[in-house]
């Protein structure tokens, strides 16, 4: 068997890693943020971008995560997704109290108020005013045992450019008028019991445990879907998509979702399907002078498959990421709707593309740069 090369210095692996990346069509991070070493990082050396491989994300899969998206130099919707990292955070057994001074240890406001500080510097340093930003709160490196003893919790943060709105366009491509009213519908497959849905505990933290999510979602793709749906087997409720919740419109016009609340929900609490149930309720509930509009809008109830279809699904929409809204125009063998993006989903679209472009609304923040 051919030997394996030997690598003995850091500027040697970089240019391997740097060579690799570039060649796979990697993505391209701008800048990282790593508490471990209180830093960030900014240049074309992929070996920046890198963390240690004792770390308990990787040695055990110990670790949550979470999101933020910049539009047009600001933050839109980012502390809702601080406010769920510190939920997924206190599940997984894990604080931020590293970020800020001994005497504020406890001040759990100041801690989230940091994150939001890093966020800003990660876009500032990448020079990033149209992407994503993603978070992960690790138990950080230390040894691979089991538990999180002798590791140090660390923070990691990626800031990478990219269109909010399609990503086959470049970062700040301008999104021509009517744009919307053009977009395409997808299928959806369900996914089959091989890949059941993760236990409530998993599912309802922003855990970085997604094996069982790639997993489905391979299927889905594999059987001409997308992202795949989750329905139990045994009891028919309708779950979620692999990254994303889903909601159904139908024919009575009510705007339905699995319910998501703490405590009842089964599912992660999404913040983007928040926001949308938000604008459902006040732009479309009981507005039947205006074209589109709602009967009912529901969150609290167990969603049963076998009801969708007796009552009959008019529109079906994904949503993840603040401003990821994607319509299903097929579910498995079932045409939804008249198998074309519905009225429903293009008025929301709409409002949410106009909220998070506006730049005016409580949920931005801007970035100095």
């Amino acid at each position: 068997m051919a030997p394996i090369p030997i690598c003995t210095t850091v500027e040697g692996y970089n240019e391997l890693l740097s060579s690799r990346r570039s060649s796979e069509g990697a993505i391209q991070i701008s800048s990282m943020y790593n508490s471990y070493v209180e830093r960030i990082m900014v240049g074309e050396a992929a070996a920046l971008f890198t963390i240690p491989i004792d770390d308990h994300v990787i040695v055990r899969g110990h670790a949550v995560f979470d999101t933020a998206t910049i539009v047009n130099g600001f933050l839109y919707r980012h502390r809702i997704h601080i406010d769920r990292l510190f939920e997924s955070a206190e599940k997984a057994g894990l604080d931020l109290e590293f970020l800020v001074s001994p005497d504020d240890k406890y001040d759990i406001e100041k801690q989230k108020d940091r994150i939001e500080d890093i966020e800003k510097q990660l876009a500032k340093a990448g020079g990033v005013k149209n992407g994503m930003i993603r978070f992960w709160l690790t138990a950080g490196p230390g040894n691979i045992g089991v538990t999180k003893a002798g590791c140090k919790t660390t923070l990691y943060g990626i800031c990478y450019g990219v269109n909010p709105w399609m990503s086959s366009l470049s970062a700040d491509t301008e999104m021509e008028p009517g744009w919307i009213n053009k977009i395409e519908g997808i299928k959806e497959c369900t996914i089959s019991e091989r890949f059941p849905m993760r236990g409530k505990v998993l599912s309802t933290m922003k855990s970085n445990n997604y094996l069982l999510n790639s997993l489905g979602s391979t299927e889905a793709t594999l059987a001409g879907g997308r992202y795949g749906i989750w329905v139990d087997p045994v009891t028919d409720e309708v779950y979620e998509a692999s990254v994303m919740n889903v909601v159904f419109v139908l024919r009575n016009g009510v705007l339905i979702t699995p319910p998501y609340s703490d405590g009842i929900g089964k599912i992660l609490k999404g913040c983007t399907v928040r926001r949308i149930v938000h604008l459902a309720r006040e732009h479309l509930l009981g507005k039947e002078g205006q074209g589109v509009s709602l009967t009912e809008v529901i969150t609290d109830t167990v969603v049963y498959k076998s009801n969708l279809l007796d009552t009959g699904i008019s529109e079906m929409f994904l949503m993840g990421g603040d401003i990821h809204f994607i319509p299903v125009t097929q579910w498995d063998d079932l045409c939804i709707g008249d198998g074309k993006p519905g009225p429903v989903f293009k008025k929301l679209f709409q409002l949410l593309f106009d909220e998070a472009v506006g730049g005016t609304s409580p949920y931005h923040q801007k970035i100095e740069y």
